[in-house]
């Protein structure tokens, strides 16, 4: 199934769900959820690799969030849905999203998944699952940058393109139905599924493992250790790479000298492997 008929899909199946009369509690509804992210400033600390959740919302926004947090999962899809097509501050609306999940999953330990419809065309979201605790999350849409940065736990679906995911992530899943220009930065731990292409894979990974399913463009520049899987073709790989192994099932146009680790070459790709 192409990629826009799944999303056309997934947005059928969860609008069928939230429209007409959106499931909510007596403590929050989706309305108020909008009204709160509206009011709240959010913000990114792009230049610290390991910040606190909480410190991405300014001290008068925390009663917000902590508000917002009494909400339910079907509230949050509803909430979604309803600023979709919002471009104000629309960036700032992964981490806000990040921050309600966190604490929700946290308080009562949620098991289902948080569904997540984006349907943003001119502004991509970013931030969303920004340090996961354990939550199950699925995106459907495309999403822009740092898609589960910093994660610690759980897993993240994405049923659509992704600008980055997996930077400096702890542990935990991520897979992404689509194509990726950006997977596993810094990335210390965890697992990474790209079923489409991708762009520069695993650079300065620490440990952890990516598979790409098709094609990717630049692998495992300055890693450290860790498992790269491409299945398909490759402009290049190992550059300045120190440790770690990366497998190829496809073409290698450059093959960088690495300092340490192996870079090996296979004729066709074996599961078992």
């Amino acid at each position: 199934m192409k990629l826009t008929k799944l999303i056309d899909k997934e947005f059928e199946n969860i609008t069928s769900v939230t429209q007409g009369e959106i499931k909510t509690n007596k403590n929050i509804t989706v309305e108020t959820l909008l009204a709160i992210w509206k009011q709240t400033k959010i913000y990114a600390d792009y230049k610290n690799p390991e910040p606190d959740y909480q410190s991405i919302v300014f001290p008068e926004g925390r009663k917000s969030v902590e508000k917002a947090a009494m909400c339910t999962s079907e509230d949050i899809a509803g909430f979604c849905i309803l600023s979709n097509g919002t471009n104000k501050e629309i960036q700032s609306l992964g981490f806000f999203l990040s921050s309600i999940i966190n604490k929700h999953y946290a308080k009562t330990g949620f098991s289902g998944e948080y569904v997540l419809p984006v349907d943003q065309k001119e502004t991509l979201i970013d931030g969303i699952g920004f340090q996961n605790n354990g939550a199950n999350i699925k995106i459907i849409g495309d999403v822009g940058y740092m898609t589960g940065k910093t994660m610690e736990a759980g897993n993240i679906t994405i049923i659509g393109n992704a600008f980055s995911v997996g930077e400096a992530m702890y542990d935990g899943r991520i897979t992404v139905f689509g194509n990726v220009d950006s997977a596993g930065k810094n990335m210390q731990g965890g697992i990474i599924h790209i079923t489409e292409n991708a762009g520069f894979i695993g650079d300065k990974m620490k440990n952890g493992k990516i598979i790409v399913e098709k094609n990717g463009f630049y692998a495992g520049e300055s890693m450290q250790y860790g498992h790269i899987i491409i299945k398909g073709d490759i402009e290049q790989a190992g550059d300045k790479m120190k440790d770690g192994l990366i497998e190829i099932f496809g073409n290698c146009k450059n093959k960088s000298s690495a300092e340490n680790g192996k870079i090996n070459i296979h004729k066709k790709y074996d599961p078992s492997t």
